[in-house]
């Protein structure tokens, strides 16, 4: 009887070594954590490579996460409501995409963790400095700022007699002030007329596109602000019935027809805001997490474009894209 006794014990004791029978009173199960993602509603840039890293890092489904994602593209009181509606549900941790975003969750709560990525996390004032997070909030930024001078530079490579250049931005937010003052600067250094056409709403764009039709510049900047992004379509057809020389900030500008774009790489960054929150529920507290700065940008160029619309694009600045769309 002895001998059977061991022999039952030393199974038990096997299976609970192997993980297959726990305690009394534990669980085998680990709740899911509630992930609550404030993000644009374009999907091709922000929303399906944020999904896409979430998943890869094992965020599949409602089994090992609840994703809660509420979208935007209206006034900062609608960001802020999503992000009260958010915190009021007791969700685990915050992934906000773009600054006002970004400030209305930092806004709504100082204990939930919130991972954000925006233009400049320094000069809107989120953080102090991108070595000193807050305490709740870390995240990426892309820099912005002094990207936006960087494609002014750009487009005046490809039309170097240039004396007017139309920009293209929304005022709205101290992103785009910042922005629109760097564009400023750098086209005073050149010895250029910056056109400000400024924009507060999606509604605005034909009427502002039609402004600059009526006396078109040398070449036309288009802004990064999300605001934009969904009437891309709009601004690049515009732009080719102009025959305007245009810099675009994103890939996506391009790859719709726009003539060339600059800016960091939407995948990348999503990808490492992913990788902040996998570490935060697993333990880290944001404050430990400096604020990551994208050091990678992508020039790209799109050579159909430019042969339909008569530009001609000097051969350094091709050696010197990163991708070139045939």
């Amino acid at each position: 009887m002895g001998k059977q006794l061991r022999l039952i014990m030393g199974f038990f004791c096997c299976l609970y070594m192997a993980g297959l029978v726990l305690p009394a009173g534990a669980d085998n199960t680990a709740t899911p954590p509630k992930i609550g993602i404030l993000i644009p509603p374009i999907p091709q840039i922000f929303e399906t490579p944020l999904l896409e890293s979430l998943r890869q890092l094992g965020y599949v489904d409602r089994r090992s996460a609840y994703l809660d994602v509420r979208h935007s593209d209206g006034s900062q009181e609608e960001w802020r409501r999503l992000a009260e509606d958010l915190v009021r549900s007791k969700v685990d941790i915050i992934i906000a995409v773009g600054t006002p975003a970004a400030r209305a969750a930092l806004d709504s709560t100082s204990t939930i963790p919130i991972v954000f990525g925006v233009g400049d996390a320094v000069s809107t004032g989120l953080v102090p400095s991108l070595a000193k997070p807050r305490a709740n909030g870390t995240g990426v930024t892309t820099m912005s700022t002094e990207v936006s001078a960087k494609r002014l530079e750009l487009l005046l490579e490809i039309v170097p007699k240039a004396r007017r250049i139309a920009y293209l931005h929304s005022p709205g937010s101290p992103l785009g002030i910042r922005m629109r003052d760097e564009v400023k600067d750098a086209a005073a250094k050149r010895h250029v007329y910056l056109d400000l056409v400024e924009v507060r709403s999606i509604g605005e764009i034909p009427a502002a596109l039609d402004r600059i039709s009526k006396s078109p510049p040398d070449g036309l900047l288009v802004s990064s602000e999300v605001l934009l992004i969904p009437s891309r379509d709009q601004i690049i057809k515009a732009a080719a019935r102009m025959r305007l020389p245009t810099v675009f900030p994103w890939r996506l500008y391009a790859l719709d027809g726009g003539l060339a774009s600059y800016g960091a790489s939407n995948e990348d960054g999503m990808r490492r805001m992913a990788a902040y929150a996998d570490r935060i529920l697993k333990g880290t507290k944001p404050s430990a997490l400096p604020i990551e700065q994208l050091a990678t940008f992508h020039l790209v160029v799109n050579l159909r474009t430019a042969k339909a619309q008569g530009i001609t694009i000097p051969e350094s600045f091709l050696l010197r894209a990163d991708e070139v769309m045939q």
